[in-house]
């Protein structure tokens, strides 16, 4: 199936990784220009964020989104943070008709929580799934899950 223009974006806490695959891709000649695309956020006093638009339509595009699955200490940033920050930017990208999203996240949060071991208990590794899933990612790269079913 071909695939359009690969552009690459970071969330604020996904910047080293996404910095470094960046890198490496310009280096094997696999993308051209600057690599990563500048993309605005915006904190309110009140704790809402936005996120502002991209400089350029990437209507058809093979977007692919870095972000952390971690907390972030410098940003002051939670792993809910920083996966609802992946979310709203997978939305953004979906609703300008980017062609595919990937959501790229070496560390998948709540993976570990992949099982319901007490009545009532989210099974939390499914959700997190489903979210960005809702939220227009046509895929998802990770580099370890703690659990194949998921």
């Amino acid at each position: 199936m071909p695939r359009g223009e690969m552009r690459l974006f970071v969330c604020r806490a996904g910047r080293y990784f996404g910095d470094r695959v960046s890198r490496e891709l310009i280096g094997m000649k696999c993308i051209r220009d600057g690599g990563l695309e500048p993309y605005l956020f915006k904190q309110f006093e009140c704790g809402e964020n936005k996120q502002h638009g991209i400089e350029r339509s990437v209507r058809g595009a093979d977007v692919y989104i870095f972000q952390s699955g971690t907390r972030d200490s410098d940003l002051r940033t939670s792993v809910d943070d920083n996966f609802m920050e992946l979310c709203r930017f997978v939305d953004g990208m979906h609703h300008a008709s980017a062609g595919s999203i990937t959501a790229v996240m070496p560390l998948m949060p709540y993976s570990r929580q992949d099982k319901l071991w007490e009545r009532g208990e989210p099974f939390t590794a499914k959700l997190m799934a489903e979210m960005l899933e809702a939220a227009g990612a046509t895929r998802f790269m990770t580099l370890e899950l703690h659990s194949d079913q998921i």
